[in-house]
């Protein structure tokens, strides 16, 4: 929570904050060479994690960058004030470039969905009443507390979504 920032200008502060992401939920840590750049002449202001060239060569390794990634950009989209875009690329074993990115409209546009399909999930688990939680109108809204950020990391680190493309935007379909 502390690691937030305001603006994805600041490269000292993005940098520690992909990085402590990695530590608050190590299933979704890093493990990769990578290095990131920043786009901030015009918007949509965006960061972008580059993953080693040789990295995705091991068999497999371009689904597990997807994964975390998918489950990391809400988190970075939350936590820099005025980020509306993340970005990662990495070679594919064939040697072409893969660029994937969620916008900060396309997690918003989903979070109802997901909170739903939470809440679902919750009520399936527990009998208990009283436990649904309320979507709020951005992802931004849960840089207001440790407390709203702790309800960000459940919601990603559980993956009540499954991911696709479609014509390049990014499709975030509820698991209920």
């Amino acid at each position: 929570y502390d690691a937030r920032t305001p603006y994805v200008g600041d490269a000292t502060a993005v940098g520690n904050l992909v990085h402590e992401i990695g530590l608050w939920l190590s299933s979704m840590e890093l493990p990769y060479n990578y290095t990131i750049s920043l786009q901030t002449t015009s918007e949509p202001y965006g960061l972008t994690i580059h993953f080693d060239s040789v990295t995705a060569h091991v068999l497999g390794v371009e689904r597990d960058i997807d994964k975390r990634m998918y489950a990391t950009a809400p988190t970075l989209l939350a936590l820099i004030g005025n980020l509306e875009q993340v970005q990662w690329t990495y070679a594919a074993p064939d040697g072409t470039t893969v660029t994937r990115s969620v916008t900060l409209e396309e997690v918003d546009q989903a979070l109802p969905d997901w909170i739903e399909a939470r809440n679902l999930a919750y009520h399936q688990d527990n009998s208990e009443d009283g436990t649904d939680w309320i979507a709020p109108e951005s992802v931004k809204d849960y840089a207001a507390s440790p407390a709203a950020l702790q309800q960000l990391l459940d919601l990603t680190c559980h993956g009540f979504y499954v991911v696709t493309e479609e014509d390049g935007t990014t499709i975030f379909t509820p698991q209920f």
